[in-house]
């Protein structure tokens, strides 16, 4: 009777014993789960935002060209301002100089 009784008892732990090795099992598969759903979303989010990035770098690169592109037109342009402004003051130093020279007829 003692054998059967502790062959009962050891049954009952052995139940007990499964009953918990389920549920930690049960509690492990939606860990992983979770952790592949982690990395799907993971890797997913990293692609992105590499996408992102080259798309900044290639707007970047294309306001870099036409930054350049401007500051070409802009020193072009400064230098026709020069030559513009030396001709004036040149066609000025010229009225100046026919000014003086009428004033010392005059006097």
């Amino acid at each position: 009777m003692r054998k059967l009784e502790q062959t009962e008892q050891n049954l009952l732990r052995i139940n007990d014993i499964i009953l918990e090795v389920k549920r930690q099992i049960s509690s492990i598969e939606r860990q992983a789960r979770k952790a592949e759903r982690y990395k799907v979303d993971f890797d997913r989010l990293k692609d992105i935002e590499l996408k992102l990035s080259f798309s900044e770098y290639k707007d970047l690169k294309t306001a870099e060209m036409t930054q350049a592109v401007e500051s070409n037109d802009s020193k072009t342009r400064e230098g026709e301002l020069e030559v513009e402004i030396t001709g004036i003051i040149s066609t000025i130093s010229g009225y100046r100089s026919s000014l003086d020279e009428v004033n010392r007829k005059m006097f």
